[in-house]
């Protein structure tokens, strides 16, 4: 059995006082202790090498830090979301913090569960991507303790969240599509009511609004698989006569879309660009290559860390930080949009 790192020992090995080495992994000791930033660093450092964990019952007992964040994720989570996680776990092992995962799929009382279980360990943060649902809202069940960030706008009232500026990057993606010559613009995706999918539906119709075009709208509200998504969207491409499909939902949904077009006779981009969301690997891959909107979740889950441990330390902070995504396009669009 392992015997548990204490305080004296990394400071034995970092031969400074047991005071300094409180000060620096718990934040305690006097107000007058000063500890240079090279003896910060060592510290730090043999702190991660002898896997030193401080207990959260006995420092929340005194009124410190747990060093404990919280996250709440829909089990069902996107690539790009488990992506901002993974960053998020790196960024907080960095500052010695762990991270204390909830998952659930469409169940209000599990994800209340889980709350309640971060905070009898006195988590001193919460991330949440889980609460954009059409069934149910999470907006009563945090409290301003909580010090909660949210990944996406989330539907409560006061909060802070990081997001994408899908209204931006749509109404632009509109606006270059018509610059090369396309006229006959849609999109389709899953629940529209949804709040990460209404910015992106108010993107596209100020771009379709900016130059006066007729907008064509597919809203799917059920979750369906790929292939029956790509054969409902040929049928509204070929009932419509659409030069251009923008799918909101991920790349796996608009490479089926790109593949049942072709077996129907159209041919990506010449008859029909499409563009996808989340510009996972396979977009390369992928016949033809996927032209996608690059979400940047690295950048995404930097800025939620930042961002909650301004609201843990009190810090004067905006309410939200938005990161422009990228259109990156490949084969299933315009060559000029490449480029442009």
């Amino acid at each position: 059995m392992e015997t548990k790192v204490r305080l004296v020992d990394i400071a034995e090995r970092a031969k400074v006082s047991r005071a300094t080495v409180s000060r620096v992994l718990c934040g305690g000791g006097k107000g007058s202790i000063r500890v240079s930033e090279s003896t910060r660093k060592r510290i730090m450092d043999l702190a991660k090498e002898m896997n030193f964990s401080p207990d959260p019952s006995a420092r929340s007992l005194a009124g410190k830090n747990s060093y404990i964040i919280g996250c709440l994720i829909d089990t069902q989570a996107s690539l790009q979301k488990n992506a901002i996680l993974s960053r998020i776990e790196e960024m907080l092992n960095e500052r010695n913090y762990r991270l204390m995962i909830g998952q659930a799929h469409d169940s209000y009382r599990r994800l209340v569960k889980y709350l309640a279980d971060f905070r009898s360990y006195h988590v001193d943060g919460l991330i949440c991507f889980a609460h954009d649902y059409q069934e149910f809202s999470l907006a009563d069940c945090f409290r301003p303790e909580d010090n909660v960030v949210f990944i996406d706008e989330p539907n409560v009232p006061i909060s802070h969240f990081v997001s994408s500026d899908f209204h931006q990057c749509y109404q632009n993606l509109v606006l270059q599509l018509v610059d090369a010559g396309r006229s006959r613009i849609g999109y389709t995706t899953f629940y529209s009511s949804l709040r990460c999918n209404l910015s992106k539906i108010w993107g596209y119709r100020a771009g379709i609004h900016a130059r006066r075009l007729e907008s064509f709208e597919l809203n799917i509200e059920q979750i369906i698989s790929p292939k029956k998504l790509a054969e409902q969207v040929v049928a509204y491409v070929r009932q419509t006569q659409l030069d251009a499909m923008i799918l909101f939902c991920n790349d796996l949904f608009a490479m089926a879309v790109c593949r049942e077009l072709a077996a129907a006779g159209f041919r990506v981009p010449e008859d029909v660009a499409v563009i996808g969301c989340d510009n996972s690997a396979f977009c390369e891959y992928s016949t033809p290559r996927l032209s996608s909107v690059e979400l940047f979740p690295d950048t995404l889950a930097e800025a939620a860390v930042e961002l909650l441990f301004s609201v843990i330390d009190k810090r004067p902070v905006p309410p939200k930080v938005l990161v422009a995504p990228e259109v990156i396009y490949r084969d299933s669009t315009p060559e000029s949009l490449k480029n442009g």
